[in-house]
C-alpha cells in the first residue's frame, strides 16, 4: 500500500508539471522570438533534473522502479561542482544501510565526501564494479530494495519543485565561492559555476561546502 501511494504521488506530481514544464517552455519561446540579434543573452546557465525523479537534500537522484527497487546517483549541481572524481566507492551488494549513514564516497586528489544515504535499505547492485566519472555522469550508481519508501521520500523534492530547488543552490554557492578572496574570478564565468569549481578551493573552503551544501556528509582529507 505504501509503495502504491509513492507511484500515484509521482504519477500525479508529473502530470502537473508537465502542465507547468509546457507553459514555462512556450513564456521562454515567446521571450526567445522578440529578441532581436545582438540584443543581450540569455544564457544564464539553469540545471535540470528529470521527470519522476525524487531529489534528497544530499544532492542525491532518488528514482522508484515500478517493481520497488530505487536507483540512487548524483544530481546535476554534484556532477557540476566536481567536473570528475578520481575514484567512487560504493556498498557492497547484500549490505544494509540506514538513513543518514555513508552511502557514496567521492575522491578527488587528496580530498574525499561522504555522501550518507536518503533511503534505508539494501544494497541489490552497483552499476560498476569500478564506477567512475563517466559512470557518475549517466546519472545511476546503485540501486536499494528500500524498507520504507513512502517515508524516506516524503521530505523529497520533485518536478518544478526540484528544478528551482536545484538552481537556488548553484545561486546560493555562487554567492558563498564570491565571499571567499582566494575564489575572487576563479570560481565563475560570466555569472556562471565553472565547472570542477570544488577543485580549486582550499581544503577549509571544500570542507565547508561539504556542511553546507552537503547535510550530514563528511568531508576527508588523506594524510
Amino acid at each position: 500500500m505504501a509503495a502504491l501511494l509513492v507511484v500515484l504521488t509521482i504519477i500525479v506530481g508529473l502530470t502537473l508539471d508537465f502542465i507547468v514544464r509546457q507553459y514555462e517552455l512556450r513564456k521562454e519561446r515567446e521571450l526567445l522570438s522578440g529578441l532581436k540579434p545582438g540584443a543581450g543573452s540569455l544564457a544564464l546557465e539553469k540545471l535540470e533534473h528529470p521527470l519522476g525523479v525524487f531529489l534528497s537534500p544530499t544532492h542525491l537522484r532518488v528514482a522508484l522502479d515500478p517493481a520497488g527497487p530505487v536507483r540512487i546517483g548524483l544530481d546535476g549541481f554534484l556532477n557540476k561542482v566536481f567536473g570528475h572524481v578520481d575514484e567512487i566507492q560504493l556498498p557492497e551488494p547484500g549490505k544494509m544501510v540506514s538513513v543518514g549513514s555513508p552511502l557514496i564516497r567521492l575522491r578527488q586528489g587528496s580530498r574525499t565526501i561522504e555522501i550518507p544515504s536518503p533511503v534505508e535499505g539494501m544494497v541489490i547492485r552497483r552499476v560498476s564494479e569500478n564506477p567512475n566519472t563517466d559512470v557518475m555522469r549517466q546519472g545511476w550508481l546503485l540501486s536499494l530494495e528500500p524498507k520504507d519508501p513512502a517515508r524516506d521520500l516524503k521530505g523529497m523534492k520533485l518536478g518544478r519543485q526540484a528544478r528551482e530547488w536545484l538552481n537556488s543552490e548553484l545561486e546560493r554557492l555562487a554567492d558563498y565561492l564570491c565571499s571567499q578572496p582566494m575564489m575572487a574570478g576563479a570560481a565563475a564565468d560570466g555569472g556562471q559555476i565553472v565547472g570542477g569549481v570544488i577543485g580549486l578551493v582550499d581544503d577549509a573552503t571544500f570542507y565547508k561546502f561539504a556542511h553546507l551544501f552537503v547535510p550530514g556528509s563528511s568531508a576527508l582529507l588523506d594524510s
